[in-house]
């Protein structure tokens, strides 16, 4: 319609046609501006926490172990009492129950992304390095500032790690790499945004169905490269 009205008045008056002009081309301009409206960008973020690395030492304490059982000592049959060597000592384990530990780690997302509103995926990535003889397995938990469980990161339960490659002897060869890359759904990344600290749960296996009796040294490791990649899709104004 607009082109039809425009050649009907290029015979009649060249100073409406200029005028019909700007209407058509301000007109375009209204849609251009509408459209803006839809773009968005894309920033996004990465978080690291750690790298964090732990040695027997600080997992299982000197307290968690049982009492050190000297080279006098009658040993019991190792089929029902499993035995650990940390650094040539000898301790009894519990094949059962294992060994528990949790580190707390401060969290805060929110001081580093500013427009939390406009989240559309979190991942988090954990880069797990055991350079322990045993089967280990992770979990992590969002906490308030009072310490309060919000939520668990992996929804299935806790996450296995395999023991690093040994040899005959216990020794170790190679430590065992994995990552583990978790996407959270809209709840729990509402959840992570409430929290303030993060709560990393690591549970130590100490009996092997091949091996009743470890052997771990000190100076063996577990090592956790933790870290969050927000991403984000911010309305243009």
């Amino acid at each position: 319609m607009q082109h039809r009205l425009k050649s009907i008045l290029v015979v009649r008056s060249g100073a409406v046609v200029l005028i019909i002009t700007a209407l058509v081309f301000t007109a375009c301009l209204d849609n251009f501006n509408r459209d803006l409206e839809t773009i968005y960008y894309n920033p996004s973020y990465s978080i690291p926490i750690g790298p964090l690395s732990y040695t027997m030492d600080d997992i299982m304490p000197y307290l968690a172990l049982h009492d050190p059982i000297t080279d006098t000592a009658a040993l019991p049959d190792t089929a029902d009492f499993p035995i650990l060597i940390y650094d040539d000592s000898l301790y009894f384990i519990n094949p059962e129950e294992g060994h528990d530990t949790a580190f707390f780690e401060l969290l805060d997302i929110i001081s580093v992304v500013e427009q939390t509103e406009y989240i559309v995926s979190i991942m988090f990535r954990a880069n797990v390095l055991n350079g322990l003889p045993v089967n280990t397995a992770i979990q992590l938990y969002y906490l308030t500032a009072d310490r309060t469980a919000i939520d668990s990161l992996y929804d299935e339960g806790r996450v296995w790690i395999q023991h690093a490659e040994v040899n005959n002897r216990d020794s170790v060869l190679a430590p065992y790499f994995t990552t583990i890359d978790t996407y959270l759904d809209e709840e729990e990344i509402q959840n992570l945004l409430q929290a303030t600290e993060m709560a990393l749960f690591i549970h130590l296996e100490t009996y092997r169905t091949d091996d009743d009796t470890l052997h771990v040294y000190s100076y063996q490791q577990f090592d956790v490269q933790l870290g969050v990649r927000v991403e984000l899709m911010v309305p243009v104004e």
